[in-house]
């Protein structure tokens, strides 16, 4: 698995868990403040990153050169930068996204996952 597949597998599975001093693009170690950030390696696959104006992941799309599916993931968050929602998207359809429940001091309580339209798979709790 390629060094970006397995950075964006990370962002998608642990979104804002690094220290909240840092923004994404601070992690990313990129300058100034990017809007976009495409990104492609020696397999072929493409990531593109859009942030925010606070420097936080709003959007990742990766997709392989020659292949047409495409994988988008989207993020919302509460006022304290939280990730309260997560969108997965293939070939541009909506899969299934996933609910965030975090307490006052913004721990993660819990995490709902629906269908795309918008029945219950499962809660974790934390």
């Amino acid at each position: 698995m390629s060094k970006i597949v397995n950075l964006v597998l990370f962002l998608i599975i642990g979104i804002n868990i690094a220290s909240a001093q840092k923004t994404d693009v601070e992690r990313m170690k990129l300058k100034g403040k990017p809007k976009i950030v495409k990104q492609v390696d020696t397999d072929g696959m493409y990531c593109e990153y859009h942030f925010d104006k606070k420097g936080i992941i709003t959007k990742i799309t990766y997709t392989k050169e020659g292949v047409t599916d495409s994988k988008t993931f989207e993020y919302e968050y509460d006022k304290k930068g939280n990730p309260v929602k997560e969108y997965a998207y293939y070939q541009n359809e909506l899969r299934y996204y996933f609910v965030n429940v975090f307490d006052e001091k913004g721990n993660k309580i819990n995490m709902e996952e629906y269908t795309s339209d918008g029945k219950l798979l499962s809660i974790t709790d934390y």
